[in-house]
């Protein structure tokens, strides 16, 4: 058994570690910060145009056929940094349902604006007040024009999640 890396593989830890260190450091964050500056979109895209979004979807679906050593290679670069862009929940989680989907126009538009970064797509699986049972979960999700948003109780609480200490919102949500 063969535990070496490929030269892909090498190539992809390497560049993606690179990206981390130059792109993503604590130094770069207080920049971004002092100007003001929220640079999602320009990170995600850079994501995009590495081919990291693209990376476990199928070549058949617009995307690099990497398996889960490949995924596991780039998220530990990326856990490197202070890089919060929501490759985990988008691209892994998000991007797994997006696989099972049957095949069709609205499966390949999806992938598509995901591995171009036009879109992030959030995988609803888990409430706070629900402990991890799927019998609790009480989110919605509502028309919102040619969308879906989440229910204004959701994102009331997630408001709150951001402000408050988790004792404050324990005590809110329980």
């Amino acid at each position: 058994m063969d535990f070496e890396l490929s030269d892909e593989q090498r190539l992809l830890k390497d560049s993606a570690a690179r990206y981390v260190r130059e792109r993503c450091s604590f130094e770069s964050w207080r920049r971004w910060r002092s100007e003001g500056r929220q640079p999602a979109d320009e990170l995600w895209s850079d994501m995009a145009e590495m081919g990291w979004l693209a990376l476990p979807f199928a070549a058949a679906d617009g995307g690099l056929d990497g398996g889960p050593l490949e995924t596991m290679l780039l998220m530990e670069a990326l856990g490197h940094g202070l890089l919060a862009e929501p490759y985990l929940q988008s691209v892994v989680q998000a991007g797994e349902v997006l696989r099972g989907s049957p095949r069709g126009p609205w499966r390949s538009a999806r992938i598509a604006e995901l591995i171009e970064g036009r879109s992030r797509l959030g995988f609803a699986c888990d409430e706070l007040t629900a402990r991890y049972s799927r019998d609790l979960v009480r989110s919605t999700a509502e028309r919102a024009g040619d969308g879906w948003c989440e229910s204004p109780r959701v994102l009331r609480r997630l408001q709150l999640l951001r402000r408050w200490s988790y004792e404050q919102v324990e005590q809110v949500l329980t």
